[in-house]
């Protein structure tokens, strides 16, 4: 049950930043789906953390679903996806 409230978690959070970014649009979304068939992918028979999982999915959604600011020339990791983030809700 905890694992299907993180990926739901995650996937309304993924899906409301790669609309804010350009990434994807409305009525589109990042399905919970989606996000186990790529953490399976990747770690198929191993437990994996929540960190291990964010990396994985962080990596699949950057090259799967292209964000405007979200661009490997600016060099944002993981954590600066967040600030990228925040900055488009104020640009709102």
């Amino acid at each position: 049950m905890e694992t299907m409230l993180w990926i739901s978690g995650y996937s309304y959070s993924a899906t409301a930043f790669h609309r804010r970014c350009g990434g994807l649009n409305e009525p589109e979304h990042i399905s919970s789906k989606y996000l186990i068939e790529k953490l399976n992918e990747a770690h198929a028979g191993n437990t994996i953390t929540s960190e291990q999982a964010s990396a994985t999915l962080d990596a699949a959604l950057i090259k799967d679903y292209h964000c405007k600011p979200y661009n490997k020339s600016l060099n944002l990791g993981p954590r600066n996806r967040y600030a990228v983030f925040a900055a488009l809700q104020l640009n709102r």
